[in-house]
């Protein structure tokens, strides 16, 4: 009996260990050095801000992954949506932004928002991303500043295509001891039929 409570117990610790590591790892993604709250998209009050070290879209572009994963916006699960990108502002599609200014106005050509999307400022080396998910009422156009006081490069709108609830699920921790305590019940297990 001490020897199942020792492997337990030993592995609960693995499992602890590895989720450390993973959060810390986590979090050695998401640096930058604005926040995001201090630039605005002169919309209704947006439900989540990050700012993001590098592009937004393009080829090591982060903003569609971390919309589709869900792990852009902490707190909110946005992979329950298939998400897309509406307009960018420097590549004459339907969004137009004032490029090159700190500040400025866009509007998007015959096409109005509603429901949850994402509007990103990339300026400098990072991108502002901000998340709108209670919007009835259908945008067109808004205000902006950046974040970080650096012109803007280009705007990105991402727009939620196909409705869905958000899921919950096991939060990662209990996830993680559960297959610690798995492995060491599993262990114990065969090493008690290898006894007899």
């Amino acid at each position: 009996m001490k020897r199942l409570i020792s492997t337990l117990v030993a592995s609960s610790l693995v499992g602890v260990a590895a989720l450390g590591f993973s959060a810390g790892e986590a979090n050695a993604q998401k640096s930058s050095s604005t926040d995001c709250a201090s630039g605005n998209v002169g919309l209704l009050e947006y439900a989540a801000c990050v700012t993001e070290e590098g592009n937004d879209v393009g080829d090591k572009g982060t903003l569609l992954s971390g919309l589709q994963s869900g792990s852009l916006f902490s707190g909110f699960d946005t992979s329950a949506f298939e998400w897309s990108i509406v307009g960018k502002s420097d590549e004459g599609s339907a969004l137009f932004a004032d490029n090159n200014k700190t500040s400025g106005s866009w509007s998007l050509n015959n096409l109005s928002l509603s429901g949850p999307f994402v509007v990103s400022l990339k300026a400098g080396k990072e991108y502002s991303a901000y998340y709108f998910n209670n919007v009835t009422e259908a945008v067109s156009s808004g205000a902006f500043s950046t974040a970080n006081g650096k012109d803007l490069s280009h705007m990105t709108i991402a727009a939620a295509t196909k409705p869905g609830t958000p899921t919950t699920g096991t939060p990662e921790p209990f996830s993680m001891i559960g297959a610690g305590l798995a492995i060491g019940a599993g262990a114990w297990m065969k090493k008690r039929n290898n006894k007899a």
